[in-house]
């Protein structure tokens, strides 16, 4: 304020917003120039008019919000804003700035394809979506969303941009197809139950791009089943189909045959058809394909590869499975693969030898040098079969092997041992045999000894003094049968004479004794026989010259043959024959 003029103006680089300070209250004092001085104080308010400098802001713009596909002029958003200035009109204008589709971004000229994807109400700033939108093209649409002050002065800024990024969502608008009207599997005739067959989702087409909107469920219903009564538990055929689209077999087969299965796809969107054909083969009729790349590379071209091969052959090639491929030593190559599959008549529905087809391969081998060369294809021809070592066959072998070694180690073992002992048993029993069998000393001169005992011991041999107790036992009887009388007693000439008779008869005399080196020790022979015989000559000799005066006879008391005593003479002394 100027003192003398009393005039109010903005001071030097003050900068006034009406936004923050719409208004001030001034008070003014006056002063005179009297004596005494006199004043008079008044109030002033100054308005801040304002200018509209200030540009527009948004209150809830985000960064990201989802959209569903196929949706018609459906609300995506209202954006709102503010703007300070009191004599602001706000407009809003949307520009598509990037689009990604599904596997690529798009480039500047095919943006303004999608200007009408989206609209914006330029007043009220509602974005609504348009029914072009499909996300099984678009993944994610990026919009600059501007908002201009029309009334802001020219001098000052107006407008304000932010980007709103636009997600597409999936919307189950897409059936199920099969890509094949008509399929083909085989299966070995060997195989067991619930082996797979076929993985029905690898053949069927979903355009939805959301993995929750490609989950099907099939269904099935058997045309023509196989020859077998005796089905698994899975269902009442020869194969089963869950509602995942696994093929399985459910029963043990019994030969060659075919089986054909109506197979349906069925989700929200729609449903489709088409027909399993299962053939059960033999290994004889599988062929196999070694290609110079890995798995998961033959997958992505096993249907082109099996095409082209059929369209040389002038049959049907039909896929059995891919692994990785085993040298001849069983190593596993990393970078290699076998596909093994076989081939059909189709006409006949019948399945031709892996013998017939190599005869075509051979005939037909100018054909296929394309196909070996762009799909590096390294052998065709009828498949080998190779029991693979695993790390748990290894082991299996490993413990029969250490077993093998265990039971040859313990049969050696025992054959050792029953060895040693019949070694030990055999030079004891010819160290027995060898030995005199009567005592060696001048006290006790011809002492018989048992063979194999022990020089050490005095104990006779048991088997001579057997036969001396059966002498002693026979004098024994005779001399009591003689007590009976003098008459009956053997006379010393006689017995000489039988001796005599004896001698002239065998003038030599041999005797022959086995010994069994490994079995039993037996009864060594004796000759008490040939003393019973002298004996019964003796008393035969006596009963001729001497009388019988007594009521009972010898042999009544004595059983010269048998060897047997009348107890009842057992008391009678006996003498000296």
């Amino acid at each position: 304020m100027d003192g003398s003029s009393g005039v109010i103006s903005v001071q030097h680089g003050a900068m006034l917003d009406t936004e923050i300070v719409p208004k001030y209250d001034i008070t003014v004092i006056a002063i005179d120039r009297g004596n005494p001085q006199r004043t008079g104080t008044t109030n002033v308010t100054v308005d801040v008019l304002d200018v509209n400098d200030t540009p527009p802001r948004y209150l809830n713009l985000p960064n990201k919000i989802e959209v569903q596909e196929n949706e018609t002029e459906k609300v995506v958003f209202n954006v709102s804003c503010i703007d300070n200035d009191t004599d602001s009109e706000l407009e809003y204008i949307i520009q598509v700035a990037e689009v990604c589709y599904i596997d690529r971004k798009a480039n500047d000229s095919e943006l303004v394809n999608f200007k009408n994807y989206f609209v914006i109400d330029k007043s009220t700033g509602v974005i609504s979506s348009s029914p072009k939108v499909d996300a099984e093209t678009v993944k994610r649409v990026v919009l600059n969303v501007t908002v201009v002050d029309i009334k802001t002065a020219s001098t000052y800024e107006n407008s304000t941009m932010a980007q709103l990024t636009l997600s597409i969502t999936d919307k189950n608008d897409n059936p199920p197809i099969f890509l094949q009207k008509s399929l083909s599997a085989g299966i070995l005739r060997d195989s067991g139950i619930r082996t797979v067959v076929f993985d029905l989702k690898e053949k069927v087409s979903d355009a939805d791009s959301s993995v929750e909107n490609r989950i099907h469920t099939f269904y099935y219903n058997v045309y023509r089943d196989l020859d077998n009564n005796k089905v698994g538990s899975g269902c009442s055929h020869s194969f089963c189909v869950t509602i995942n689209g696994t093929v399985y077999s459910n029963v043990l087969f019994t030969g060659k045959g075919y089986a054909k299965i109506n197979i349906t796809v069925n989700d929200t969107a729609g449903t489709d058809y088409t027909l399993l054909d299962i053939y059960v083969i033999d290994e004889s009729q599988q062929l196999s394909m070694h290609f110079l790349m890995q798995t998961n590379a033959v997958y992505q071209v096993k249907d082109t590869v099996l095409k082209k091969l059929s369209q040389v052959l002038g049959y049907k090639c039909v896929f059995d499975k891919i692994e990785q491929f085993m040298d001849n030593n069983n190593n596993l190559k990393e970078h290699e693969s076998l596909l093994t599959f076989h081939v059909l008549d189709e006409p006949t529905n019948t399945v031709l030898e892996a013998a017939s087809v190599e005869s075509l391969l051979d005939k037909r081998g100018d054909s296929l040098k394309g196909l070996r060369d762009e799909f590096a294809v390294q052998a065709i021809g009828a498949l080998t079969i190779k029991d693979p070592i695993t790390n748990e066959n290894k082991i299996k072998e490993t413990y029969i092997l250490v077993a093998v070694i265990v039971l040859l180690a313990l049969i050696l073992g025992i054959i050792i041992y029953f060895y040693i002992v019949s070694n030990t048993r055999f030079k004891r029993k010819l160290k027995a045999a060898t030995i005199p069998t009567a005592e060696k000393n001048k006290d006790n001169l011809g002492q018989p000894y048992l063979p194999g005992s022990n020089i050490f011991s005095s104990t006779k041999n048991p088997l001579v003094d057997k036969d001396d107790e059966v002498k002693r036992r026979i004098n024994d009887l005779v001399d009591r049968a003689s007590l009976a009388g003098s008459e009956n007693s053997l006379d010393y000439n006689e017995v000489e004479y039988a001796k005599r008779n004896r001698d002239n008869d065998n003038p030599v005399e041999e005797k022959e004794v086995t010994m069994d080196m490994y079995g039993d020790d037996d009864v060594i022979q004796n000759d008490s026989d040939d003393d019973l015989m002298l004996l019964k000559q003796a008393v035969k000799q006596h009963e001729k010259t001497a009388p019988v005066s007594h009521d009972m006879d010898c042999n009544d008391r004595f059983d010269v043959m048998n060897g047997k005593v009348n107890e009842s003479y057992e008391i009678v002394e006996s003498t000296d024959v």
